[in-house]
């Protein structure tokens, strides 16, 4: 298994990029795209017994805690591993349907990096 993983999704000119970087069999991701990336909300996942134990920390006004809440718990559930992702996209002036595009493609990394 490679160390680092690029993964880019891309629908009406609207891009993510997913970076997998392995840490053993524990998982860093960091999901970026829009036209300004950044760091928005963290989130952990560690695997337990009942699910995944989930961490988060959103800086003020961001908006993607779901995004990086979901990645963390249905990677680190399916796996079975540690995963802490980074979250940060961002779109001047985002429409609805923007945001639910955005929401797709992250939904479409998370697949592929869960084998799906």
């Amino acid at each position: 298994m490679e160390s680092i993983i690029k993964i880019e999704k891309e629908k009406n000119n609207l891009k993510v990029i997913g970076i997998v970087i392995y840490s053993g069999l524990d998982i860093n991701l960091i999901i970026t795209g829009g036209d300004k990336p950044h760091i928005g909300a963290v989130a952990l996942g560690i695997p337990s017994k009942d699910g995944s134990i989930i961490s988060t920390n959103t800086l003020g006004g961001h908006k993607e805690t779901e995004l990086a809440l979901r990645a963390a718990k249905k990677i680190s559930e399916k796996r079975q591993v540690i995963v802490n992702v980074s979250c940060g996209i961002h779109k001047g002036n985002i429409t609805l349907n923007e945001i639910t595009i955005f929401e797709n493609l992250t939904d479409e990394i998370i697949s592929e990096i869960m084998g799906e």
